[in-house]
Order: structure tokens, then sequence, then C-alpha cells
């Protein structure tokens, strides 16, 4: 009997982390910016009183952030306490001009410039139990209480009272826009989405009355739209929105580059993010080159404050070209982000140290990708010394970076066969992962199972069956669970993991086990293959491509010509679309086809598929 192609373990595990450009809410000018104070970075926000200003570092060091995820939150508090602040201001403006007393309002105002957010909480709610029966001022108390719950960090307890606010006053586009924002947050996007909806048809009627005042605004919500449908899946719809806020927003910055290039250059980003999750390549890298190009002007003007961004639209840009093969164009814009990074690091470590850990681990995985092992090395290595120095003070926000930089170092040692120091990295991940699960199993399970099916892969490698078929087990038993909670986002984990334990008995001659589990990685793959053929259909061809091999070694020829015939007619497309990428794969499994006909004795079909065996080789 002729050898047949071996089986294909499917290790879906990305080596780089795409530093996705955010997905952010109607951009703002970034409120806040890191101070270095003493040997420690503290953040500062524009518009908030310091006394506050205090009170917000000590919440967040209680956090236990990293420094950017501090920023992030910071910039989302010092806008709501700037909106409150305007909020109040304008409340005691009403009251002077109708000669009424503003006691109260000064008193929250105070109390919020001070950061004692319980007592100006109990100040709004006396204020909702006076103003109930006017309108106006009940829809601004309860805004005023939201805001400040929101401020605390509850948000839960804010959405109720957000809902007043909106309910009062729907036309009021501040009520809705908070509104939205606290929904999209909780994750309740079908409210969430009704009430941009609404504000939406509200700016349009506006924009059209006058361009110059509201087309803006028109613009943002269409940006924060386009997130929500990019969030939950609704690929087509967060494409038009997006498309249609670049569109408001590149006309605008041809009449005023300095107010909104910064603006177009992050809904670029968000479309870029997204033609790339749907690999819309060249289309991913038309708007991240737009958004380059912006940034690079933008942070020629103003270094300080742009060169961050364009480093991270340069490293969306590396980890494009290294998904399609690009890898000289990759090479180049990941290690110029690298350098901006390294200056800034220079100049700020704790800014901007976790931002070149993670440019250099992405350098580490293209580097991996085009078998320069000894560059991948360094890269890695840096990265995760970084990381670990950075978990040492802060093991809360970095020990799950320094676990995914020790996974790749993994996967390079495994590659280039020093399977001593593969199993050294992986065990180091999988005991952290294990840590942070425990904590926090909904964030951190799915990273285990990851770990385990990479070295499980490891003692596959080495022989090391038992160990591997342990490892194998209990990654599947974890995706299993995450799959029955949430079908898409995990079946496909779930699928890799049994493809491989498939593979395992199959080499250990457990024909049986071997059978059960590549018919449920087939039954997975048909219908994500279904849904999403681009992404699915190269591994479905893998998977009946295995089941092919298995049942020919155990000569049930009918079942094995059915599957490697269907696995040849899907890499057959494949190698129509992209021929350098799936002719390999299409030979292979030509060849397992013509060795089954050849035991079939049907010596003239095993003629015809070698001979396009040797065709798709060259």
């Amino acid at each position: 009997m002729m050898r047949r192609g071996v089986v294909g373990l499917l290790v879906m595990f990305a080596g780089a982390e795409p530093v996705v450009a955010a997905e952010v809410w109607q951009s703002t000018t970034g409120w806040c910016s890191p101070i270095q104070s003493g040997n420690n970075n503290v953040v500062n926000c524009n518009g908030v009183d310091p006394r506050a200003m205090d009170r917000l570092n000590e919440r967040l060091d209680r956090m236990e952030l990293d420094l950017k995820q501090k920023i992030t939150v910071a910039d989302d508090w010092a806008r709501r306490y700037n909106e409150l602040n305007a909020e109040l201001e304008e409340t005691k403006k009403q009251l002077a001009a109708k000669g009424e007393d503003a006691t109260l309002v000064q008193a929250a105002q105070d109390l919020l410039h001070e950061g004692k957010l319980d007592e100006a909480r109990a100040i709004f709610d006396r204020l909702i139990q006076s103003d109930k029966a006017n309108v106006d001022r009940a829809a601004q108390d309860f805004f005023g209480r939201a805001s400040v719950f929101a401020l605390q960090f509850r948000l839960d307890e804010a959405l109720p009272d957000y809902a007043e606010a909106y309910q009062y006053r729907p036309n009021d586009q501040r009520f809705a826009t908070a509104y939205a924002y606290a929904l999209q947050q909780q994750k309740d996007y079908p409210k969430a989405e009704s009430v941009l909806q609404e504000l939406l048809r509200q700016r349009r009627s506006l924009a059209a009355q006058n361009p110059a005042a509201y087309r803006p605004d028109l613009a943002g919500t269409l940006n924060n739209l386009g997130v929500l449908y990019d969030e939950t899946r609704r690929f087509a719809d967060a494409e038009a929105a997006y498309k249609e806020a670049a569109g408001i927003r590149r006309e605008l910055a041809a009449q005023n580059p300095a107010a909104y290039r910064p603006d177009l250059a992050q809904t670029l980003n968000n479309l870029g993010a997204l033609y790339d999750a749907t690999h819309r390549f060249a289309e991913a890298e038309a708007a991240y080159r737009e958004a380059a190009g912006i940034g690079r002007e933008l942070a020629a003007q103003n270094p300080a404050a742009y060169r961050p961004d364009l480093a991270r639209t340069l490293n969306n840009l590396g980890i494009l070209y290294d998904e399609t093969d690009r890898f000289a164009e990759g090479e180049a814009a990941k290690r110029e982000a690298a350098g901006i990074e390294r200056a800034l690091a220079a100049q700020n470590p704790a800014a901007y140290r976790p931002d070149l850990a993670r440019t250099l681990n992405n350098l580490g995985a293209l580097y991996d990708d085009t078998h320069r092992f000894a560059e991948a090395e360094a890269a890695y290595k840096e990265a995760a010394g970084i990381y670990r120095e950075l978990a040492a003070q802060n093991p809360a926000a970095y020990r799950p970076d320094l676990t995914r930089t020790l996974n790749n170092l993994g996967i390079l040692y495994d590659e280039t066969r020093r399977f001593a120091e593969a199993e050294a990295a992986y065990r180091e991940a999988a005991g952290i992962y294990r840590e942070l699960a425990a904590q926090n199993p909904a964030a951190y399970r799915r990273d285990l199972a990851t770990t385990l099916n990479l070295l499980g892969i490891l003692y596959d490698d080495t022989h090391r069956f038992a160990e591997a078929e342990a490892a194998y087990r209990e990654a599947a038993g974890i995706r299993r669970e995450l799959a029955a909670q949430n079908p898409a986002a995990y079946r496909p984990d779930l699928a890799t993991t049994l493809n491989n334990l498939g593979a395992l008995y199959w080499q250990t001659q457990r024909f049986a086990e071997a059978e059960a589990a590549f018919k449920e990685t087939a039954g997975i793959g048909r219908e994500l293959a279904a849904q999403n053929p681009a992404a699915y259909r190269p591994g479905l061809a893998t998977t009946l491509n295995n089941l092919g091999v298995l049942y020919h070694d155990t000569h049930r020829f009918a079942d094995a010509e059915a599957a490697l015939k269907e696995a040849a007619d899907i890499r057959r497309a494949l190698a129509a679309q992209n021929p350098a990428a799936y002719r390999p794969n299409l030979a292979t499994t030509l060849t397992n086809l013509a060795s089954l006909y050849r035991d079939m004795h049907r010596d003239s079909d095993a003629q015809a598929v070698e001979a396009e065996a040797m065709a798709a080789a060259k």
C-alpha cells in the first residue's frame, strides 16, 4: 500500500497580536495623558479639578490596569465629568435667569470638583424629589445622578436614570448619546441600536437644515452605529455606517483639516479593522494606508499627540501585510512602529514600553513566518523581558501579555525542534493561565485551552502520546463548555482541538476514536463554512482529507473516496483563487486519492489523478 499524505494538525493560533485601532465612540481630542511622578506614572485629564483627579488616580491604581488601560478609562471618565460639569453650569444659568435658587446645584458642582461623588449623588436625590413636576428639571436631575453613578463605575445603577432622562426628553441629543453609550457598554445592543437609530434620524434632519453645525455630530453617530454593528457581527451594516461617516469626515477635513482629520483617521482605522476581519484585504490596506498618511502629517505637526496613534496604525498595516504574505512590507511597517515606540519609551517608559513589547511580539511573529528564527527569538525574548518587568510591578495587567509571548516563543522552539525549551515556555504560560482562569474564568479559560492545545501538539511531536491526549482532552473539555455558551465564538476552537485529537488517535491506531473526532470536526466545519466560506473551507478540507486517509487505512474505500473527493473539490476551488497558498494542499489530497484508487485496482482513475497531482505540485 502506498504511503499517503500526513494528517495535518490544525493549529489555529495567531502568533501576531493585532493591535486593532480602538473601535471607540465619537472621537475626542483625548482628555487624558500620562504624567511622570517620581518613578510612577499618573494620569492627568484636561478640565478636571486636581482634587477630583487625585481621587480618580487612587481608584485607577486599585483597578490594577496598565497605563494605556488607565488612560482609556480616564478618558471616558473625564468626558462624563466634563459633560456633567457643563450641564450643572447651564442649569445654574437657567435658574439665575428665572430668579430661582441654585444653591443645591452649586453644591453638587462643588462636590463634583472635590471628587466627593457620594455626597454629590445625595444632592441629586434631593433634586429629583423636589423637581418631579418640572419635566426639564427632572430630566436634568436624572441625567446628573446617572452621570455620578457612571463616574463611580456603577453603570448598572446609572442605566435606569439615563433611561428616565431620555424618556423625559428623547430629543435631547446629549441624553440620547449618553444613554446609548451606557447601553452598549452593558451589552444591551438592541436598546442601544434603537436609541442610536432615533438619534441618527434627528441628526440627519438637523444636518439637512444646517450642515455646518450638525454634520460633525451626524458623522459621530454613524461611527458609533458602525461600532455597534461591528461588535454584533453585522458587518454589512457596519461597513455602510463607517463609509458614510468617513465620507462626511473627508468633506469636513477638506474644509478644516486641523479639526477633523484625526476623526477621519479614527473611522478609517475602524473600517480597516472591519475589512481585515472579513478578509477583504485590499480594502483594508487602502483604509489603513490612508489613516497612516493622515497620521504621518499629524505627527509631523504634533509628535507628542499623534506618534502613538501612527505607530498603532502601522502595526495594524504590518499585520495585514503578514496575512497577505507581503512580508517585506509587513516588516517595514512593524519596524517603523517599533522605532517610534522605542523613542517614546525612552522618554516615558511606563507609558510606552507595553506598546513596544506588543510590536516586538508581532515582529517576532513575522520573522517566525519567514523562517528567520534567530531574529524571531530575539524579538520574542525582548518582548518577554519587558513583560516580565511590567508583570512584576502590575501582575494583573501584564501577566496575560507575558503568557501570549511565552506561547509564541514555545511555537518557535517547537518549529526549530528545541523541544525542551518549547515545553518550558508552554508550561509556564499554562501555569499562569490556570491562576488567571481560577480568578476570572470568563476572561482566561479560552487562553488556557489554547496553551493546552499547543502543549498537546508538542507532546504529539515528541511521541509523548499519553501526555498529548491529556492536554488535548482538557482543552477540548474547556472549549466544549465555552462553545455551549457561545457557539459562534468558540466552535472553531473546539474543531481545532478535535481535529488534533483525531490525528493523535489515528497515529496510535485508535481508529474508532479518530473517526468520531474527525466526524465531529467535519460537522462543525460544514456549519462554519456555510456561514463564512472564505474563513472555514480550508479547515474543512483538511479534516475531510484526514477522514479520507483514516477510512483508507481501515479499508472503508467508498467512504474514503467520498471524503477525499469532497476535500479535493474544495481545494480545487481554493487553488483557483489563490494558487500559491492552496495548490500544495490540493496535490496532497490528490496523491491520497490516487493511492486509494491504486488499492482499489482502479488504475486508470489513479493515473488521471496522479497527473493532476503532479501539475498541482509544480
